[in-house]
């Protein structure tokens, strides 16, 4: 019994450390760029628009990063040589397309026959992913591949040659010190255009608010254990206050770990602690955010975003009740081990 029971208990730590790192391992892979994400409305600026409004904020000392993105929708990409074409989402980007998604960056803002392809559609269209410098054709245009990005779906980012696209959003890089917010406001107001800021940050929140539910897991039950060897020790014996110090200093450690690696967004407290209304309004605010996240389209950088937050949150949870598992398994067998030792005294 004693070791059928240990056995079940390692099985659910052993599961719960796994899960727990496959969870790290997608939180600390989701990419944010730190720009203001902006959905357009009401008006659309064409690329000729683009491009002076792009000219004017690289102008003078203060000048700001802007990418605007363009929705060309699923079309098909084509290997001439080989004679296969495949399925793609076609996005045209014209700034800094690093905005978009970091791996942007292999597209320079003047480079209008380079493109970027995710990784399944390199193997179909080549059979290999090991085909940067090849060239692939997008409708009556020839693109070269300049990188593989490894997302799980199908995608091509070019700068468009058309004149007469429309762009229905806007990546905008705050300037230092400036909020998200302030500087989607910001650059609307001196546009004039309309639109509204979608922030994704609550994503990598919510995944790293799951991935502390096995830490606390784990130090509940440290503590736990800690108390309970504080108390059989007896009081005021030198056992006793070994344990309550040990308690003490862990409880320091960690309280020193939270203030260091833990803190409230300046956009969570309010400008005077005597305006009351602030949370309502901040928390309805965010709530209308989240709605419009939800309901907008995504970017396929925000899609794998969502993905990685997802299997945090699962992951996460799903640690920590593996965990709790094994402390059943093991509670139950100390019970079981008491009730055997009473009826064999009886």
């Amino acid at each position: 019994m004693r070791q059928r029971a240990g056995i079940a208990r390692i099985c659910f730590v052993l599961a719960a450390v796994l899960c727990y790192y496959f969870g790290v391992r997608s939180c600390f892979s989701m990419e944010k760029t730190g720009a203001a994400v902006i959905y357009l409305s009401a008006s659309y600026p064409s690329r000729t628009a683009a491009e002076d409004i792009l000219e004017d904020c690289q102008a003078g000392e203060d000048s700001v990063d802007v990418c605007f993105y363009w929705d060309g929708g699923l079309q098909s990409v084509k290997n001439e040589n080989y004679g296969r074409s495949s399925k793609v989402l076609v996005a045209g980007l014209t700034g800094d397309a690093s905005l978009y998604n970091w791996r942007g960056g292999a597209l320079a803002q003047e480079d209008r026959t380079g493109c970027i392809i995710d990784r399944e559609t390199a193997l179909e269209l080549f059979g290999s992913d090991n085909c940067t410098g090849s060239t692939v054709t997008l409708g009556e245009n020839d693109y070269e591949i300049r990188r593989i990005v490894p997302w799980s779906q199908r995608i091509m980012l070019i700068h468009p040659t058309d004149k007469e696209v429309m762009y229905t959003r806007v990546f905008v890089r705050p300037r230092k010190g400036e909020t998200l917010q302030n500087a989607g406001s910001r650059f609307l107001m001196s546009y004039g255009l309309s639109g509204s800021l979608v922030d994704d940050g609550w994503l990598a929140a919510l995944a790293g608010a799951a991935l502390l539910l096995f830490p606390a897991g784990l130090a509940a039950a440290f503590f736990k254990a800690v108390g309970d060897r504080r108390k059989a020790a007896g009081e005021h014996t030198r056992e006793y206050w070994l344990w309550l110090g040990i308690s003490v200093l862990a409880a320091g450690a960690l309280l020193f770990f939270i203030y260091k690696n833990f803190s409230i967004s300046s956009d969570w407290l309010p400008d005077k602690w005597s305006n009351f209304g602030f949370w309502p309004e901040k928390i309805a605010k965010e709530r209308e955010n989240l709605g419009l996240y939800l309901m907008l389209p995504k970017t396929v950088p925000q899609t794998e975003q969502i993905r990685k937050a997802a299997e945090s949150l699962f992951c996460g949870i799903f640690a920590l009740v593996f965990y709790i598992r094994g402390l059943l398994v093991q509670s139950r067998f100390k019970k079981e081990g008491k009730n055997e030792k009473s009826m064999v005294e009886t």
